[in-house]
């Protein structure tokens, strides 16, 4: 679902109450991981981009929250990881807050960063 929140905190007013504290955590994981990107709001869903390119978003969607890391080879690299996951080309897919792995995520969004050093 596409948001038609201006800013990432509007769009967090906007989420099942069941998932504010998952999307919460995760925004503070993207603000505290990805040094040098801008936080907004594109495609209708919180975004991070580097040098005006986004790299990462999240999506509070239906009937789960996504993550999409738009660099797919970083994704590639945690396949073995993410194999309990349902995951696309560029997006995974949690069904249940319990399911967000915030260890492994952090290590994907640092090898995002990583890729621009």
């Amino acid at each position: 679902m596409q948001s038609k929140a201006n800013t990432v905190t509007e769009y967090l007013k906007t989420v099942p109450p069941n998932r504010l504290d998952a999307l919460l955590e995760l925004r503070d994981l993207c603000l505290q991981t990805l040094k040098g990107y801008k936080e907004g709001m594109q495609y209708g869903m919180p975004s991070y981009s580097f040098h005006d390119q986004v790299k990462v978003a999240w999506n509070s969607q239906k009937d789960y929250i996504s993550l999409y890391i738009l660099t797919t080879a970083i994704l590639d690299q945690f396949k073995t990881q993410l194999k309990n996951t349902d995951f696309g080309k560029s997006c995974i897919r949690y069904k249940k807050t319990a399911d967000l792995d915030f260890t492994l995520i952090e290590k994907i969004l640092l090898q995002v960063t990583d890729s621009h050093n």
